[in-house]
């Protein structure tokens, strides 16, 4: 839709105030080739109420004061900027829904009075990221920013007074102020802490118990439809062998999924390794199997199903602030060949190839894709090699980790 500038979505859920003259919004810079999917994600979430009174996002209609003209922009509208913590609250939500990335938070007055930064105007931001949603505490995993500003308020403030302050001590601070956490969840923000503090690593708990051989799943789908890649390789001492099953129809998709067991079966002592399959890849596999009818065939995937990224959130911290198997794999120094950044802009791609009719770019959408997979692959096995070698240097936290 060229004809217009801009395309609104407004709540339909819950109540929220009336814009004031303090109005403001988020502003939100995506590429072009990822902006669908985004402002189906966005214009959702503003619907269900979880931001504030509306949204829009820019067309392809060319517009003035524009940096970037393959840069589309989201303007998630808040009701008054002097209202911190309605700002911040958006923020976090915004990041919920993925928004991990700095952005900006501009007013509506310095847009009436025509400043813009691709006009050379600077410093119109009211908030940025950093200083709406971060601060050093918020980067260790399971603190935000309510709990932070409750373990500030009892003093602790960066990473090395959470390290010095005792956690039964913080404990009771924290029920003082009818903020309530396990001593074990205080351990987990300290572990992280420390490998902040040291630059280093840092295991905990149980080991990793995977030796020798397995197999890595990774699916590629749209959610509750078609599953349209099944990426697996089978890893060993032999090396790597990798299938990348593509699927157009749901014929396709049922042959892939058979075919997926039948590769399991074939290795009945190796267990299947995913990144966060509990909550993607092994729902999606149990929906697939209703909707095809393919009765019990794919509980060979689930009985053998290892989720390392459960396993890591239990037992493993990283100088990073979140595991995504990205920056994981990043953080390892695991090579990456893909140009296709994630998950996101991989569905972007996807849904071109379906609407393509040119045979050659179709061609080159799908080949890209096996890429992307194929780099999931690699990065999830790399991550399983690079834990074990930790756990064998004994790399821990208040102990050691017995060594395989």
């Amino acid at each position: 839709m060229i004809d217009e500038y801009w395309l609104f979505a407004e709540r339909k859920s819950g109540t929220y105030p009336a814009s004031t003259a303090n109005c403001g919004k988020w502003l939100i810079f995506i590429r072009r080739s990822e902006i669908d999917a985004w402002w189906t994600k966005i214009r959702a979430a503003t619907e269900q109420g979880r931001f504030g009174n509306s949204a829009k996002v820019s067309t392809l209609k060319s517009k003035p004061n524009v940096s970037d003209p393959n840069e589309h922009v989201i303007c998630v509208y808040i009701y008054d900027w002097i209202d911190e913590k309605d700002v911040r609250r958006v923020r976090r939500a915004l990041g919920e829904l993925g928004v991990d990335w700095e952005i900006k938070y501009k007013t509506d007055q310095d847009t009436n009075a025509g400043l813009y930064a691709a006009n050379g105007n600077s410093r119109i931001s009211k908030y940025s990221e950093a200083s709406a949603t971060r601060n050093e505490l918020t980067e260790l995993w399971g603190i935000g920013l309510g709990t932070s500003g409750h373990l500030e308020a009892i003093g602790i403030k960066t990473c090395h007074d959470l390290l010095v302050v005792g956690t039964p001590v913080i404990v009771e601070m924290l029920r003082d102020r009818k903020c309530y956490v396990r001593p074990a969840t205080v351990d987990g923000w300290k572990h992280h802490a420390k490998s902040y503090s040291t630059s280093r690593p840092v295991l905990f708990g149980d080991p990793l118990l995977l030796h020798g051989p397995f197999i890595v799943l990774d699916l590629e789908y749209e959610p509750g439809k078609l599953i349209w890649l099944v990426g697996v390789c089978v890893q060993g001492s032999g090396g790597r062998e990798y299938f990348a099953l593509w699927a157009d129809t749901a014929a396709q998709e049922k042959r892939n999924l058979m075919r997926l067991a039948e590769i399991i079966a074939a290795s009945p002592l190796l267990p299947v390794v995913t990144w966060n399959g509990k909550g993607a890849d092994l729902p999606e596999l149990r929906k697939a199997a209703t909707r095809l009818k393919l009765g019990q065939a794919l509980d060979v995937v689930e009985s053998r199903h290892l989720d390392l990224y459960r396993h890591a959130i239990k037992t493993l911290r990283l100088p990073i602030p979140k595991l995504a198997l990205s920056e994981v794999a990043r953080y390892f120094a695991l090579p990456k060949a893909s140009c296709i950044s994630d998950g996101l802009e991989a569905l972007s791609l996807y849904l071109e190839y379906r609407r393509s009719r040119d045979k050659e770019n179709r061609v080159a959408f799908k080949k890209d894709l096996i890429e992307y997979n194929r780099d999931d692959l690699d990065a999830l096995g790399g991550v399983v090699e690079r834990i074990a070698v930790l756990q064998r240097e004994n790399v821990s936290d208040n102990g050691i980790v017995a060594a395989p």
